[in-house]
């Protein structure tokens, strides 16, 4: 460890004995000692040595050492240094002389050494706590700075305040003498200004809180926010006759505050309130729903086509999409509909967004339940319109669901849930309208979920089954393909009808792993029919559009035909029109590389969407498949027949091969024959059978 450095004493005097005498005595304490025998070279010493102090002789010739006196304490750094001045003259004009000139202190000759020591270990050590002093309030000064802090005294009876320089530095005040109150309460933001005289007003009187936080202007009209502390000084009386405290610029850590909020409280994308905050906020309008006796009714909203658009056009188009339909939505409540927040005085929207592509609205003090649909209605109007986003119009609609408090739920998770049923609701009628929630839906949506929850099992419980509808050639009369559709036969649900489960499996994603299931199933009855000896027939497998959109499908067809030995001519994938042009660029790559592969393309369901020719022209389609909603009036309604005659007629000049499914009767089938069809499907060739029963159909080879 270094040894503590030790003071340097600088001796100037012309009487070399003296100096000598007074180096003696000061090395016997231990202290270095340096000797000049002039002003001059005392000043170029101090300079070049940096001496802790000086003892000066003041009777040099020419006034050498009151010249030497003055320049040393003229110089910079030299403002705290002790100079001890030996002198003849005690007198008080001589002393006076030398005070002036920036002595410390003086010693009259002849010197009495020991007591020289004693008056310089005493200012050694005055300077020493000096110092300390001085490097602790700039320590303290530069920690002000640095945390933003300063402190003030008032003057109760003056009304004069003291700033401290840091004080001054925060509001960004001039330099100056003594301010008043009303000085600091100009600064004070105007909303603030009375909370804050009142404050020391209070404090005047002894009573007062101990801190308080309150916005200020800086002079560059920059806002501030402060936080003050302060304790009173006890006057002459009972009542304080000072008041000291410090304040701080806590404007910094309110913006972390606030953004920490946000990030709590709000969504990140649209800056609307998040399901937390919604939560919340719905509480407290339910309490005050039931202090005023007035409904509140709840929105719950779900964009329509949301997915779509968002996997066509991209994500930053979709995050767009949803910033927008979050301001249409603010276009449509009523100031009513604001619920204060219990952490912030302002007032907040009622939207919220709940997640993906989900918002709601809180209408409170509703005269009546039609209020909510009158606003429902707004809505749907303003979404009609289309959106802006990237230079291309979109369009989207919602589907609404609408829950009353006290009457559709007295809680927060009830009524929310209720809303979330009666949008699902809206959804099933066929989307872009709004439906108020009814008991049956609550049924309704509790059915679904038990579906959803045990249709994660049923492959692995074994629920799950494949059964094959034959399709008939209507040339040779003969059974060439068989369609793959699946069962569902769960211990709690009993047998639940495809059209449900389907659905639900589509809208949670379980359709993707459901959906291998049963190609892996069908491609490998196909292969054990051939192996068994019957004539080869085609294995129609129904591909959903999720499907389509999963990662590297025509990987996963490969590898399944290659497992289960199934040659691809000998499978066909029935898609529908919807399915292709919600995903068009995607489709049509993936039926690209489907068709390397060798697999035939049925395009199911035809006529009932775009029905567009020049998309069946650049897609890799080889059969069209005529929807039954036109085939079960084809005998009774002419415009079914005329469209079944010119579907059958463009497919044919296409080259595509077109059947008829959904075929019921005799005089179906011999219009269709009459019309051209290449083949037919429905319960007049086949009802959907077990594999073990569909031999029956199938043609032993030669």
């Amino acid at each position: 460890m270094d040894e503590p450095k030790r003071d340097v004493v600088l001796i100037a005097g012309h009487d070399s004995s003296e100096r000598l005498l007074a180096r003696a005595a000061i090395e016997q304490i231990g202290l270095d000692a340096i000797e000049v025998e002039s002003g001059a070279e005392a000043v170029v010493s101090f300079v070049s040595d940096a001496p802790s102090l000086v003892v000066l002789d003041m009777d040099m010739p020419d006034g050498d050492g009151l010249h030497a006196c003055e320049e040393l304490r003229g110089r910079r750094g030299s403002e705290h240094t002790p100079i001890l001045v030996m002198t003849r003259n005690g007198d008080l004009e001589s002393v006076t002389r030398a005070f002036d000139a920036g002595a410390t202190d003086f010693i009259v000759k002849p010197v009495n050494w020991a007591l020289l020591v004693h008056r310089v270990r005493y200012l050694l050590r005055s300077s020493h706590a000096f110092d300390a002093l001085h490097a602790s309030q700039g320590q303290l000064a530069t920690a002000q700075r640095l945390a933003r802090l300063g402190s003030w005294d008032w003057d109760v009876a003056t009304g004069v305040m003291r700033w401290s320089p840091e004080v001054r530095q925060i509001f960004g005040a001039r330099s100056g003498g003594d301010m008043q109150l009303e000085d600091l309460l100009d600064l004070v933001h105007h909303e603030d200004r009375p909370i804050v005289r009142e404050w020391f007003r209070s404090a005047a009187l002894g009573n007062f809180a101990a801190d308080l936080d309150y916005r200020c202007m800086r002079a560059d009209g920059e806002e501030l926010t402060i936080h003050q502390q302060a304790e009173a000084v006890a006057g002459e009386g009972i009542e304080p006759g000072r008041i000291s405290g410090f304040l701080q610029d806590i404007t910094d850590r309110k913006k972390s505050e606030e953004r920490i909020r946000e990030l709590a409280y709000y969504d990140v994308l649209t800056g609307l309130p998040n399901r937390r905050f919604f939560k919340e906020s719905l509480e407290r309008a339910m309490r005050h729903s039931r202090r005023s006796g007035k409904p509140l009714g709840l929105l719950f909203l779900d964009l329509d086509r949301f997915k779509m658009i968002n996997d066509t056009l991209g994500h930053e188009a979709g995050d767009m999409l949803l910033k927008e339909a979050g301001d249409r939505l603010h276009m449509c409540v009523r100031s009513s509909d604001y619920v204060a927040s219990a952490r912030n005085d302002k007032m907040q929207s009622a939207i919220s967004r709940l997640g993906g592509d989900e918002f709601t609205l809180i209408l409170r003090d509703l005269d009546d339940a039609q209020d909510a649909g009158r606003i429902a209605s707004r809505i749907l109007e303003r979404f009609a319109q289309p959106f802006q986003i990237e230079g291309r119009e979109v369009f989207t609609s919602t589907s609404i669901g609408v829950a009353i408090h006290p009457i559709d739920g007295n809680d927060v998770d009830t009524l929310l849930r209720n809303a979330d049923a009666a949008m699902y609701h809206a959804k099933d009628r066929g989307r872009n309208n709004f439906q108020f929630y009814t008991d049956a839906m609550n049924v309704k949506a509790l059915r679904r979920l038990d579906i959803e929850n045990n249709l994660r099992r049923a492959i692995q419980r074994g629920e799950l089954s494949v059964v094959y509808q034959p399709k008939r050639d209507t040339v040779s009369g003969l059974v060439n393909s068989v369609e793959a559709l699946v069962r569902w036969d769960n211990a709690e649900l009993g047998k639940v009808r495809p059209a449900e489960f389907i659905q639900v499996a589509e809208e949670s994603g379980l359709i993707v792993t459901i959906g291998e299931w049963i190609l892996r199933t069908a491609c490998a009855q196909q292969r054990s029919w051939m192996d068994a000896g019957f004539d080869p027939v085609v294995m129609s497998v129904n591909l959903s559009s999720y499907q389509i959109r999963a990662q590297r499908f025509a990987e996963l067809l490969a590898g399944v035909l290659q497992e289960t030995g199934a040659e691809p001519r000998h499978v066909e994938l029935e898609i529908t029109e919807s399915a292709i042009m919600r995903y068009e660029d995607l489709s049509i790559r993936t039926l690209g590389e489907l068709k390397q592969i060798g697999v035939r393309l049925a395009l199911d369901d035809f006529g009932t969407g775009y029905s567009s020719l020049s998309y069946l022209k650049r897609f890799p389609i080889d059969a069209l498949k005529i929807d039954r909603a036109f085939v079960s009036d084809v005998t009774t309604d002419p415009d079914d027949a005329a469209i079944t005659r010119a579907i059958v007629a463009m497919a044919k000049n296409l080259g595509l091969y077109v059947i008829a499914e959904g075929v019921e009767t005799e005089e179906q089938e011999a219009f269709l024959r009459e019309t051209g069809c290449d083949g037919m499907q429905g319960f007049r060739i086949g009802a959907p059978v077990p594999a073990e029963q569909a031999v029956s159909f199938l043609r032993k080879a030669d």
